[in-house]
């Protein structure tokens, strides 16, 4: 880091933003041009210090650093050339934030275009890269600037004619900018992108869709979640109501397994085939009226037996047959292949019951029966 020059804050007048002097915000706005890839930009700024009343200015100069007037006249029209080229390069990044639709952009190009529109700056080289101090203007209104204008020289040869700095009248002008970025007006910019969104591909429209509304892709994404969860029937579908692995009802007129349902209700009226060998145990809902549930069965060829459970008790069941084998019916038993038990059920206490099938004992053939249980009358 090479100190050039120094100031005396008694001479100039620091320019503030927004009550904050500029030559004290140097980091933010180096690292502000930084992140907006415009190391280029930054590189001319001369880095500010201030010791007793005075800014200290620095460069990353490679040589020793010397100001404009140090140099003959050829060598400061190229110095101002530079200059120049530096003015439009900044002044064009500047009115593109400037013309921002972000806010925090809009900030940064006042701000920036702030920094050097003060009379003050002063114009330094190295012998490779200019320096420009920032941030000040003079104390008297009248004064010239210290940057002169450049003026490329004559294509054709003949009297050259020095040029005389006009002296400020009235108010301080701006840093002169050859071929200044012309700003364009708000309207005319969105009718240009529109007329450039008019001519790219749908997959390109879709991506600026997405990238404009990128907050609707989760919304649906929970959306769709919600239908998932809640508006389809994803479990066993339970017709009349279920009861827990306590075998109480929770809800007798439930028609979906919300995950807490162990076995599955059976409506009254509904045909019950004959399961495997040995012991079918199946769970009907008998619904909110009080009456007499009777069971048909057709125990076929084969001696089956059949119990009715209500509320942890055998209420009926075909030991109550005449004629009947420990309980068994059908085949070659005097009992029969078909019957009819019944129960009397009070709508108080459970809405279900529960019905054993005990078949295919002792027999080299497998069981085949079918009952009804049929609703209280």
């Amino acid at each position: 880091m090479t100190k050039f020059y120094k100031i005396s804050t008694t001479d100039f007048q620091p320019i503030s933003f927004r009550n904050v002097y500029l030559y004290g915000e140097y980091n933010k706005i180096k690292n502000f041009l930084a992140s907006n890839n415009q190391q280029e930009l930054l590189k001319v700024l001369a880095i500010p210090s201030y010791k007793n009343n005075n800014i200290e200015w620095s460069a990353n100069a490679n040589n020793e650093v010397k100001k404009l007037d140090q140099y003959t006249q050829n060598q400061q029209n190229k110095i101002l050339s530079q200059y120049n080229e530096f003015l439009n390069s900044y002044n064009s990044f500047v009115n593109k934030l400037k013309l921002s639709k972000n806010q925090d952009n809009k900030n940064w190009g006042e701000l920036l275009f702030s920094l050097i529109e003060g009379t003050a700056n002063e114009l330094f080289f190295d012998g490779e890269d200019i320096f420009i101090t920032w941030g000040w203007r003079l104390l008297d209104e009248n004064s010239k600037k210290l940057i002169p204008v450049y003026s490329p020289q004559p294509s054709i040869v003949g009297d050259v004619t020095p040029i005389i700095e006009e002296e400020e009248k009235d108010e301080p002008e701006t840093i002169p900018v050859i071929d200044e970025y012309e700003e364009i007006p708000l309207e005319e910019e969105e009718e240009e992108e529109e007329e450039e969104e008019r001519k790219l591909s749908w997959l390109d429209k879709l991506y600026l869709f997405l990238k404009r509304l990128w907050w609707l892709v989760p919304l649906l994404s929970l959306l769709i979640l919600i239908l998932l969860l809640f508006g389809c029937d994803c479990n066993e579908a339970v017709l009349k109501g279920c009861i827990d692995k306590e075998y109480k009802e929770y809800n007798p007129n439930a028609n979906v397994d919300d995950g807490s349902c162990r076995t599955i209700l059976i409506p009254c009226n509904t045909d019950t085939k004959s399961g495997s060998d040995g012991i079918t145990t199946t769970t009907h809902s008998l619904g909110q009226q009080s009456g007499t549930v009777t069971i048909s069965y057709d125990m076929k060829h084969i001696t089956d037996k059949l119990e009715v459970f209500y509320e942890n008790k055998r209420v009926c069941s075909t030991f109550d047959v005449t004629g009947n084998q420990n309980g068994f019916v059908g085949g070659a038993n005097k009992a029969g292949d078909i019957g009819k038990i019944s129960f009397d059920y009070q709508a108080t206490g459970d809405s279900f019951c529960k019905i054993i099938v005990t078949g295919g004992v002792d027999s080299e053939y497998s069981t085949e029966w079918t009952y009804t249980l049929g609703c209280p009358k």
